[in-house]
């Protein structure tokens, strides 16, 4: 999918480009730097101090070394505390995100630039990069990746719709979470229903597949196949890419041999948000992923 929010050390991750929110001299800083460089090995270090002092506003490119990358972006991240460090926090996501797409990058990786050592309220950090990546991502073909370390550094800002979860009690959640999907009774005629809807709606294939946060080669494969049986997940993401209604997600998922349960967490997520019409799967994502559950 173009956008996914992971729980992990950005250190292990596969991407072609990982993004380093490094120390401006050129030493091993704390946090993501330093995992970095364990990971990369001591030859990291030394491209970086071939390059020598970071500065604000710098993109340094070193190879990966060891790390499952193709190259590192060095990017000097900004203290919350100095003037314009929210402007300058979301010019190094838009720069690296066109630096990647020059560099011919199929995937690129961030951290949570900002949530951690330089003090960015949490929340404000994760709006700064949900703004800058859903933007880049209407006009190019990129996977971007957001790895969550710390999970304390995920806060939901307060504009996002309020979902109250069931009053159980927190051991309980995992029983919650969603199964590996399998459909109980395929029905048949699930892309003829969604292609349907696309029509009557007037919308063109990029504008869906693009709010679903599907990828064009995924689509393709739906276009192209009348017996496509899609994941829930991948259904769901297209019913809200629709913007259906409760009613018309419901249909389109029973296409396919799903529906949403009123016991399961993330069900109950999903619907909260159609009812409330709100279908930016991004907003809909950082919930589920606040929620501990799996994401469209």
């Amino acid at each position: 999918m173009p956008l996914s929010i992971l729980a992990d050390d950005l250190a292990v991750v596969a991407a072609d480009i990982l993004v380093n929110s490094a120390h401006p001299a050129p030493i091993i800083g704390t946090g993501v730097d330093a995992a970095l460089h364990a990971e990369a090995g001591p030859a990291l270090l030394n491209a970086r101090q071939q390059y020598g002092a970071l500065t604000l506003g710098a993109l340094f490119k070193s190879p990966a070394f060891d790390l499952a990358a193709r190259q590192v972006y060095h990017v000097l991240t900004p203290n919350y505390e100095n003037p314009g460090a929210a402007d300058q926090l979301a010019r190094i996501y838009a720069d690296c995100l066109k630096e990647a797409v020059a560099d011919d990058a199929q995937s690129i990786a961030f951290p949570l630039l900002g949530s951690g050592n330089h003090i960015f309220p949490k929340a404000l950090a994760l709006e700064i990069a949900h703004r800058e990546i859903v933007a880049f991502l209407k006009d190019h073909e990129l996977d971007v990746l957001l790895v969550v370390y710390e999970p304390d550094h995920f806060v939901l800002p307060e504009r996002y719709p309020v979902f109250e979860p069931p009053p159980i009690i927190e051991a309980q959640y995992a029983a919650l979470k969603a199964p590996d999907f399998e459909p109980f009774e395929m029905k048949g005629g699930f892309q003829p229903l969604l292609f349907k809807m696309i029509d009557a709606r007037g919308l063109d294939d990029v504008t869906v597949y693009k709010r679903a946060n599907i990828s064009r080669k995924v689509f393709s494969k739906i276009r192209s196949n009348p017996q496509y049986h899609p994941s829930k997940k991948t259904a769901i993401a297209l019913a809200i890419g629709l913007e259906c209604s409760l009613d018309e997600t419901l249909d389109l998922l029973g296409q396919a041999g799903y529906t949403l349960s009123e016991s399961i967490l993330f069900d109950q997520i999903v619907t909260h948000f159609i009812d409330q019409k709100i279908f930016d799967i991004f907003t809909i994502n950082e919930t589920l992923f606040f929620y501990d559950q799996s994401t469209l």
